[in-house]
């Protein structure tokens, strides 16, 4: 039973310790832990946080970074004094190369299953002090860790053309003409172009045919421009959006003029767990009588900054 003029004991409770709520799903860079050191402090005592990440897509990432997001002004003027860099109210991490105002940042490897290596892994860490809380007073703080990091989706498609005639003998031999192949870098961007194939072709020194290219956000995080993630609000035309560039592999292959900005790259919508459909005429020229059935090839690539998030909750009671 309290007494009155007995001070009233202020608990920090950490609710969960570990990494709650991640929102990469894999295929890029994935939140492992994420965890403080004690899942109970009290006002004035130091607490670390510690973030544990790794590449698991199949291109390295670059320029990776990360932060702490949820704890107030009044926690960065509380951890001043303990050797940390703080800029514009942002406690950063303890290791500079986690820092997004290092020069040199994190690259991570990707995993080569083939030699039995994973990916490339880091560790980022922050310690704060706890602020002082006035007394019947209570607070939750939802934290959260991010990681971003620029990667990149890169699609090869094949696509088969073949003389009208000559399809037609195959047919009549029970044959088939060899199908176009595809393959595709493992990321949390995610492409896929189709065509109807084999493509036919008869008399014409030049045909042209669409090919719709889907683009999906499947990691889970939010895709932004190159080095446009970091910002102080979401919005805009930065965020959730990708460069997309297409080129041709083969000879005599080219886009339609509608579509030749792509050859240069251009912006494209991308939002979370809604995909988006680009649609482009292709155009292969030095056909026409005594051609026989061909390949050609086309590159999609796909350039963005991604950021993935990891969650705890912090209570003051």
């Amino acid at each position: 039973m309290l007494r009155y003029g007995v001070p009233i004991l202020i608990v920090l409770v950490l609710l969960a310790s570990g990494c709650i709520n991640p929102s990469g799903k894999g295929n890029g860079v994935v939140i492992e832990d994420f965890s403080p050191s004690f899942e109970k402090v009290y006002p004035g005592e130091p607490i670390q946080f510690f973030l544990k990440f790794k590449n698991t897509g199949s291109v390295e990432a670059e320029n990776v970074f990360a932060e702490l997001l949820g704890l107030d002004e009044d926690w960065a003027l509380s951890s001043a004094g303990m050797g940390n860099e703080i800029v514009g109210g942002e406690v950063l991490p303890r290791e500079e190369r986690c820092q997004y105002t290092s020069s040199e940042h994190l690259k991570l490897s990707p995993p080569y299953p083939s030699y039995g290596t994973e990916g490339g892994e880091a560790t980022c860490t922050w310690i704060y002090k706890t602020p002082d809380i006035p007394s019947g007073t209570g607070t939750e703080y939802k934290v959260t860790a991010r990681v971003f990091y620029d990667y990149h989706t890169t699609l090869i498609k094949s696509f088969t053309l073949a003389p009208a005639q000559e399809l037609l003998r195959y047919n009549e031999q029970g044959k088939s003409i060899p199908s176009s192949t595809v393959s595709s870098t493992d990321s949390p961007i995610t492409l896929q172009a189709d065509a109807r194939d084999p493509i036919r072709f008869w008399g014409n020194d030049m045909i042209s045919f669409p090919i719709a290219i889907n683009i999906e956000n499947t990691g889970g995080g939010m895709a932004c421009i190159r080095g446009k993630c970091k910002k102080t609000s979401p919005g805009g035309h930065e965020w959730n959006s990708v460069t997309l560039k297409i080129t041709p592999k083969s000879d005599k292959v080219s886009l339609s003029d509608e579509c030749a900005r792509f050859m240069r790259g251009s912006t494209v919508d991308v939002w979370t767990d809604k995909g988006n459909t680009v649609i482009c005429n292709i155009e292969v020229s030095g056909l026409g009588e005594g051609v026989g059935y061909q390949e050609k090839l086309i590159e999609i690539n796909a350039e963005y900054s991604y950021f993935t998030d990891a969650e705890t909750s912090i209570t003051i009671i």
